[in-house]
């Protein structure tokens, strides 16, 4: 009488691990609370927590969101502070919202074009600037936009520091997610606010034309 030596199926042979649930999207509740962190504490940005949660789509309406905030701001300064007429600072705000929406948008894409980011590492990218970019948008502009009445220089001033203040967000970044040396992503870092600041020219001229 023989016997057969029975081996276990490969189903059987060792437990199914569960599959895996990738993190949930951060939603723009989660990049307000961020940014709002960011601004207490900017020399510890929590760039960590997009990992593996980013969405370029959250990013775009975020800061889209946050340039309609920035830009009521201005709104409201330009008609009770410097008496503006409200044609001119209805152009500021639809400026404000279209060009730097669009030029985040350039600024990603070209980054991620630069430094060879995977979709998913550039929707990590996109979240985390986003929540960097807000904050920065309302109050150091928000601040120099005010004082650029009273002296004039202080709007370029103001232009210059949000410059840095982005690039230095973007390095950051790019460091913390991906783990790049500032050498390496200086020179990206630095074509992408030309360009971004390009487009806010461009629409800035088409909005003027459009309106006179």
């Amino acid at each position: 009488m023989s016997f057969r030596n029975t081996q276990p199926s490969s189903s059987q042979s060792a437990p199914s691990s569960p599959p895996t649930t990738p993190a949930p999207t951060m939603q723009l509740p989660e990049l307000l609370q961020a940014s709002i962190a960011l601004a207490g504490k900017p020399s510890e940005p929590p760039f960590g927590l997009v990992r593996g949660r980013g969405s370029l789509k959250n990013a775009l309406i975020y800061v889209a969101i946050g340039a309609f905030v920035s830009g009521i701001l201005i709104l409201v300064i330009g008609l009770l502070i410097y008496h503006f007429p409200a044609r001119l600072a209805g152009q500021s705000l639809l400026i404000n919202v279209l060009g730097h929406t669009a030029g985040f948008a350039a600024l990603i894409s070209f980054i991620a074009q630069r430094q060879r980011l995977s979709f998913r590492q550039r929707d990590e990218f996109a979240t985390a600037l986003a929540m960097a970019w807000s904050p920065s948008m309302l109050v150091i502009g928000g601040i120099f936009y005010l004082l650029g009445g009273f002296i004039s220089f202080v709007g370029n001033l103001g232009n210059l520091a949000l410059s840095l203040l982005f690039m230095a967000a973007a390095l950051k970044a790019l460091r913390v997610l991906f783990s790049k040396p500032y050498e390496e992503t200086f020179v990206s870092v630095g074509y992408s606010l030309l360009l971004y600041n390009l487009i806010l020219s461009f629409v800035t001229y088409i909005v003027v034309q459009l309106f006179v």
